[in-house]
């Protein structure tokens, strides 16, 4: 979801793992020339989701790297497709509704968001998400009053469970 933390929290993961961090919304700004709430105002959400899909594409022939997506880039299954393509590991950073109200409300950087009623919409997003996050993520981090580094840390933790995991399976 907005504001769960996946920049700050992918930032670190990155130092860590020694890999680059990339944020798909970046990369989509660049691709357009603009930044997110201009290209929904101008194009529309669809032309937006297009793009992500373009820029998804991309990044999954690229290995070593922490991805931050957009928290709707999960809603096309060939997007859940191209996220999963190199086996690496998917996190789901689960913030509460009203978190992400207190982390958002500052902002009119999100489109979906900037409505008359921004805690409404963020309920509606979180309905409409949540089960499609739980079902796709391989690890389910809660962040509410959570520092960046201690979501981080306990990511680091579980990715080594599933890969110890995973090579129990392979005996």
């Amino acid at each position: 979801m907005p504001g769960s933390g996946k920049s700050a929290t992918g930032k670190l993961l990155a130092k860590h793992f020694n890999y680059s961090f990339v944020d798909a919304d970046d990369l989509i700004e660049k691709k357009a020339g603009m930044i997110i709430k201009d290209i929904f105002s101008k194009f529309g959400e669809k032309h937006f989701r297009d793009l992500e899909t373009e820029v998804l594409r991309e990044l999954s022939e690229q290995q070593n790297q922490i991805v931050a997506t957009g928290g709707g880039a999960v809603l096309r299954e060939e997007n859940r497709d191209l996220i999963k393509k190199h086996e690496g590991v998917i996190v789901y950073l689960k913030t509460s509704p009203e978190v992400i109200y207190k982390r958002t409300s500052h902002s009119d950087k999100r489109p979906l968001l900037n409505t008359g009623d921004q805690q409404a919409a963020i309920n509606k997003l979180y309905s409409q998400r949540a089960g499609i996050y739980e079902n796709t993520a391989m690890i389910t981090c809660k962040t509410d009053e959570k520092s960046a580094s201690a979501v981080a840390e306990e990511i680091e933790s579980s990715i080594q469970e599933v890969e110890e995991f995973k090579r129990g399976l392979e005996k």
